[in-house]
């Protein structure tokens, strides 16, 4: 549970740090993309490919596949398949209930942090990023069972927070409240589940 102390000690300053800087980190980003064309162009390109492997679905599905795997072929693989399920479970679950209660406008409708409270409005969603929780929670899932995948599953993460922020679906505060979210609740997961071998 130490890990889950320090998330939660890093979290605030860091989301506050990034909330202070969210127009000027897309400003970065928007300028590095104008000036360098190709590279835009290229990543236009892609973008539909990142939408797929960055959406909840598909992890989802990945995690179903395992534990089918697990029960039936590699009995290695079933209870990191459970575990899967019941963190993106939980994750999700978590992001939901903390973007509906903040409320947070979407870049779209709002240039800066303007949080209307609890709604269900799709614009007013976007505090924390649901696919940067996701994203980080299958790479603390996929380092704690196959620590050899450790550092190309962090860049999977990173790169999804990034594209959720290129794409204008979110704010740079959005995706880091989003990975500390998923590192929290998937280390939570864990540690309540350690000494489950069934």
């Amino acid at each position: 549970m130490r890990t889950v102390g320090i998330c939660a000690i890093l979290a605030i300053p860091a989301v506050y740090f990034m909330a202070n800087n969210d127009v000027l980190i897309r400003s970065i980003i928007a300028g590095f993309f104008q000036k360098h064309t190709d590279f835009s162009s290229f990543y236009n390109k892609i973008t539909p490919l990142f939408n797929f492997i960055f959406h909840g679905v598909p992890q989802f599905m990945a995690a179903v596949l395992i534990l089918i795997l697990g029960r039936y072929r590699f009995k290695e693989l079933y209870v990191p398949g459970k575990i899967a399920l019941i963190a993106l479970t939980a994750s999700g679950l978590a992001v939901q209930a903390i973007k509906h209660l903040v409320g947070r406008g979407r870049p779209r409708v709002a240039e800066t942090f303007t949080a209307l409270g609890p709604t269900l409005n799709g614009d007013y969603d976007s505090f924390p990023s649901g696919h940067t929780v996701l994203a980080f929670t299958i790479a603390v899932l996929v380092t704690h069972y196959f620590p050899k995948f450790r550092v190309p599953v962090y860049i999977y993460a990173v790169l999804s927070a990034f594209h959720r922020v290129k794409t204008g679906s979110h704010f740079p505060s959005d995706v880091t409240a989003g990975a500390f979210v998923g590192l929290v609740v998937t280390n939570i997961v864990l540690h309540y589940t350690k000494d489950n071998k069934n």
